[in-house]
């Protein structure tokens, strides 16, 4: 067994702010994933990939992608995994009513993941900047088109203090 393919279609994901839900303390998000047994192993392990002696190639389509008060819609990727490095040639999604479509890979940085992507934007309604960050809200209005180049290291706190990278309004 050298090579593996997956292909998945989700509704949703929502990891909603960890309200518990049912008889047997799951959160919400846990009891739809079915993945409420094995939480709090994985939750406890140190970040990072796991060394598999296989490919793993596949696409996911997720409906919703819910987390910290923003959503993610119409989510479409397609991976490659092999050793401690996952590939996404292909990702697409909407937020804020803009498409966003990229590319990007995960790796092992020492101790810790690093996420590295490039994507462009299209679409953007520059008013709906204004539900991130309260100083702009209402002061930006207007369509725009962007390329992102975007850095970061996710299980190391908050994720704005490990971005790096730039954004070129067109």
């Amino acid at each position: 067994l050298k090579d593996i393919a997956v292909n998945a279609k989700i509704n949703m994901l929502d990891f909603g702010s960890g309200e518990k839900n049912g008889t047997n303390g799951e959160s919400a998000a846990a009891q739809e994933t079915g993945n409420g047994a094995d939480s709090k192993a994985k939750n406890s392990q140190q970040p990072g990939l796991p060394t598999l002696p296989l490919k793993v190639r596949g696409a996911l389509e997720i409906g919703r992608v819910k987390k910290n008060g923003y959503e993610l819609k119409d989510v479409e990727a397609s991976f490659d995994y092999s050793g401690t490095k996952i590939l996404i040639p292909r990702c697409r999604f909407s937020i804020l009513d803009a498409m966003v479509m990229g590319s990007g890979t995960v790796y092992q940085s020492g101790s810790s993941l690093q996420v590295d992507t490039k994507a462009s934007i299209d679409g953007l309604k520059v008013q709906n900047l204004g539900t991130i960050s309260k100083e702009i809200e209402g002061r930006l209005y207007g369509n725009a088109k962007a390329r992102v180049s975007l850095s970061f290291r996710p299980g190391e706190g908050n994720i704005a203090d490990t971005l790096q990278g730039s954004c070129d309004f067109l």
